[in-house]
């Protein structure tokens, strides 16, 4: 199974709204990371399916747990008899924000369609109520009582054509002393739309995904970008729900019909819940016929790839911190130097020397200076 692409998740969002209004009349918890919420309004009832982290969406087919478990009965606790006044995207991220109310009370149900996923409760103010998941971060904490803020992210808005051309500019230039990065994985990772319609919109010009950057002229630029927009645009406006199959089994799932999969069975559906509906129950069919040690192997695969995400994304941190301290390195040398020379110069003294770079604390005793950037404030 695989994560939702950003094109996909937007998509999907706008198919959700279709349930705002409607009450929770129950939340159960039928296995590990798989949730289902039972829903209704006046005449009508459904139930949305929750997959951490790949899907969320109107389901036909009911499991039920034998035994609630300790979490779901904690959100109906919190959640039952709320409506759904809104389902958005937080930000740009593969986040799912379900904003509920009852009478003058409000919450959050978030979705984290990242990772390996993650449900959690906030208050109207963020604050957390509850989390499938308690994590502790670098930048920040998922646990009850702590204030629900999303990863930092680079993520862009791709429904705009023109910061879809920024992004590529952006990932071109994070990567140009890279003489081995490949176009196609330098795109998809900087614009987040998915190898495969990336793959589609290369094709177009007749470029292999595998070609260095390096090898890649500055005029091939625009066209890439034009046919990537045309690519998303495709996937938002008018999208063709199509299931991939092997041997009648499915294998993947898109927007758009993918030129890689041309020979391959095809079925469509009339909306991307219904598709993502098949598409996972048959998904969960395959993972049982699966042996032990081919789930357990997946698992690690899986586990890595998120290890090496978190040390990308450390890179990138770290890497903005450098850029930052090296941007101000005068300021930062005029502020030593004069602590250097006024032996008992206070914080507030060094303070006026810039307004960019807070004074945090000076230690005349250790010699030692810590001051906070623009970039950490």
């Amino acid at each position: 199974m695989r994560e939702l692409y950003t094109p996909e998740l937007m998509v999907l969002v706008k198919e959700l709204k279709a349930f705002e209004n409607f009450f929770i009349d129950k939340f159960y918890e039928s296995e590990k990371d798989k949730f289902r919420i039972k829903v209704s309004r006046k005449g009508e009832k459904a139930n949305i399916l929750c997959i951490l982290p790949y899907t969320i969406n109107a389901t036909e087919y009911i499991e039920e747990a034998e035994q609630a478990s300790n979490f779901a009965i904690a959100v109906r606790k919190r959640i039952t008899g709320f409506m759904i006044e809104s389902i958005g995207q937080l930000g740009h991220d593969r986040i799912i924000i379900i904003k509920l109310k009852k009478g003058d009370d409000r919450a959050n149900l978030i979705l984290e369609m990242f990772g390996h996923g993650n449900m959690v409760l906030t208050d109207e103010n963020m604050g957390i109520t509850l989390a499938y998941n308690v994590h502790s971060f670098k930048d920040r904490e998922i646990r009850p009582k702590a204030v629900y803020t999303p990863p930092q992210s680079s993520a862009i808005d791709i429904s705009q054509a023109s910061a879809i051309l920024d992004g590529i500019v952006d990932s071109i230039a994070r990567t140009s002393e890279d003489k081995n990065a490949q176009i196609g994985k330098t795109l998809a990772k900087g614009l987040g739309i998915g190898t495969m319609y990336l793959e589609n919109a290369l094709s177009r010009l007749g470029i292999n995904p595998k070609e260095k950057l390096s090898e890649m002229k500055d005029v091939q630029i625009k066209p890439i970008a034009d046919s990537i927009i045309e690519e998303v645009i495709s996937c938002l406006d008018k999208p063709e729900f199509t299931i991939y199959k092997d041997n009648e089994m499915p294998i993947d799932f898109a927007l758009t019909k993918i030129s890689k999969y041309e020979k391959k069975e095809s079925q469509t559906f009339e909306t991307f819940q219904k598709m993502l509906d098949e598409f996972y129950r048959n998904a969960s069919k395959k993972e049982e016929q699966e042996s032990p040690e081919a789930i357990e192997l997946r698992k690690s695969i899986e586990k890595q790839r998120d290890l090496l995400k978190e040390i990308d994304d450390d890179i990138s941190s770290n890497k903005a911190i450098g850029d930052e301290i090296f941007s101000k390195i005068s300021e930062i040398n005029k502020i030593i130097a004069h602590a250097k020379e006024r032996k008992r110069a206070t914080k507030e003294e060094l303070q006026e020397l810039s307004q960019s770079i807070k004074i945090l604390d000076v230690n005349l005793k250790d010699k030692t200076l810590t001051i906070e950037t623009s970039e950490n404030q």
